[in-house]
């Protein structure tokens, strides 16, 4: 929280691993979350410090900015009563330094020490109100209104008083951006910053999971909004009235859907009931890797539903099924490997527990169709996008994919064309097949990406570039084609294939628009047929992958 001030000089804790004194749970948790639900957030935020080598831990009370003070009253009016205490706001400052000097925080801490914080609101609540009762029992409700930390990374000291952050191996986040927050009371705080995603929690009381999935997305995403949205916000597009209860207690898709509308934001939608074919996987990961947030709905039971966001991904160039399930059960799959197979874990913020946590794609690949069991599988998922794309990415990987296939057989290379043939190669087994590798990007940045590579050949890099690449639209998707090893082990790719991000229309009809490509030593014509002879490439072998300029990558990849 930028620009709110504590009521006095924060307290200055040493919370450093290994030193007698201090410990996360029963000096920070333990005071507020006893005997209160909801704990699993906090908990991650500790655990997450820890593991980043935390060493000094800020705590002040907050003097209420408007944002605080609507969460109380709002709290209040859906109870019903007055609180029967002061609620409190408390914010929670963590650093990679150390402070010998607890009245010289300010000198001792410097910026790039800082790992992130979080502001947590705590009330006690009037037990004889039924709905305090079932479900707050203790009469103690808290929750993370608001925090940003960096993502999993190595805080090391530099011997000279400056701090680095090593992301951890193979870890992404696509979807960040640079928070700025003030420390101290007013007329001796100091302000820092930090890049990373925005995290809150539900109360379950005035909002509920969705409200925090879609301010995790709307404060995160850079362009989206110009403010940072609020539950208050939510809610009063919404039209919800505190002094009535929530209508099924929760969202429903619909009034999910009514809030970028509101605002005027342009989305892609997914339904995975309605298309059960579709992996939710696939469809996510192309919009993640461009960091285009998702909000992804899942039924966790038979009866409640719950709402996640995802952020980036894990990936593990080791996994065995990315090639064996194409080797063992080649009926059952396209001829191709989708770079999705190759992510271990989407990187997801989950307002039940926390931040930066790892979740599985299989966890909501579900065997059963959706009629018979809905329990355990992605329902629905929302990407917020800028308006000038609609293309969804999964769509146009796979016509990228056909438009491969046809050309390679109308255009069947000879074997002294050794990397083109090997992708004919692939292409003929059903238990093999090639990789193809979708994301968005900016024409100019593409352009600029061909002309900065050479090849594995020493081809490059390039200097004409073709008149339907200079003239192509400004968004683009990209689908990198590549083959397993060389993109597990080399990062690198033997083509791509680029489409208009904004669909074409067609008798009515939406479709995927090709603009350009290459293979290995040839361009690939829009009518891959035997009589339009394709142009040619200068490049004969691979080259780098085209690598997202934002995101918050590893120290190093395997």
């Amino acid at each position: 929280m930028f620009g709110v001030y504590s009521k006095a000089a924060p307290d200055v804790r040493s919370c450093e691993a290994g030193k007698p004194g201090f410990s996360f749970y029963f000096d920070l948790i333990a005071p507020i979350w006893r005997n209160c639900q909801a704990e699993g957030a906090i908990h991650r935020l500790c655990s997450l410090m820890r593991k980043m080598r935390a060493k000094t831990l800020l705590r002040e009370e907050l003097d209420p900015n408007q944002e605080i003070l609507q969460e109380f009253d709002d709290l209040e009016m859906r109870v019903g009563k007055k609180f029967p205490r002061d609620p409190k706001a408390i914010r929670f400052s963590f650093f990679s330094a150390p402070c010998p000097d607890k009245d010289k925080w300010r000198e001792q801490l410097p910026a790039t020490s800082f790992l992130g914080y979080a502001v947590v609101l705590e009330a006690g609540l009037p037990t004889d109100v039924p709905l305090v009762s079932e479900r707050y029992p203790s009469g103690t409700v808290a929750y993370v209104l608001e925090a940003v930390t960096r993502p999993p990374a190595w805080a090391t000291d530099d011997g000279k008083g400056a701090y680095a952050t090593k992301g951890v191996t193979n870890y992404y986040v696509h979807c960040q951006k640079q928070f700025k927050t003030t420390i101290g009371p007013q007329g001796a705080s100091a302000e820092y910053a930090l890049n990373g995603a925005f995290f809150c929690q539900q109360n379950n009381m005035t909002h509920v999971c969705a409200h925090a999935a879609l301010r995790m997305i709307l404060n995160t995403a850079d362009g989206l909004v110009d403010h940072k949205v609020t539950n208050r916000e939510l809610n009063t597009i919404l039209g919800i009235d505190h002094s009535k209860a929530f209508v099924g207690e929760g969202l429903s898709p619909a009034q999910i859907l009514a809030i970028p509308q509101c605002l005027g934001l342009n989305t892609l939608a997914g339904n995975f009931l309605v298309q059960p074919t579709v992996d939710y996987a696939e469809w996510a990961y192309p919009l993640v890797e461009s960091g285009y947030p998702v909000l992804l709905a899942f039924n966790p039971t038979h009866a409640l539903g719950h709402v996640v966001v995802l952020l980036g991904h894990t990936m593990n160039s080791d996994k065995w099924d990315c090639e064996a399930h194409l080797a063992y059960r080649p009926e059952a799959f396209w001829t191709y490997h989708a770079s999705a197979a190759w992510v271990d874990h989407f990187v997801i913020n989950d307002d039940n527990f926390g931040m930066y946590t790892c979740m599985p794609p299989g966890y909501l690949r579900s065997k059963l169709l959706p009629q018979y069991d809905s329990t355990q599988r992605a329902t629905f998922a929302v990407a917020f996008l800028p308006p000038s794309l609609d293309v969804p990415p999964y769509l146009a990987e796979k016509v990228a994919i056909e438009l491969v296939r046809n050309f390679l057989e109308a255009h069947a290379p000879g074997p002294n064309n050794r990397w083109l043939y090997r992708i004919w190669q692939q292409l003929q087994h059903g238990e093999k097949g090639i990789v193809g590798r979708t994301l968005g990007c900016k024409r100019d940045a593409y352009i600029a990406h061909l002309k900065a590579e050479a090849d594995s050949d020493g081809q490059g890099p390039i200097v004409d570039i073709p008149k339907e690449l200079s003239e192509a639209p400004d968004d683009l998707w990209l689908t990198e084609i590549s083959l397993p090893d060389l993109y597990t082990a080399n990062k690198h790719k033997l083509g791509d294939i680029l489409s208009d991000a904004k669909a074409e229309v067609r008798g009515g009809q939406k479709s995927v628009k090709y603009v350009w490509g290459w293979l290995p030593t040839t361009q690939i014509p829009s009518n891959p047929q035997t009589s339009v002879m394709p142009a040619v490439w200068p490049l004969t072998g691979h080259i780098p992958l085209l690598r997202p300029d934002r995101v918050l990558g590893p120290a190093s990849e395997w």
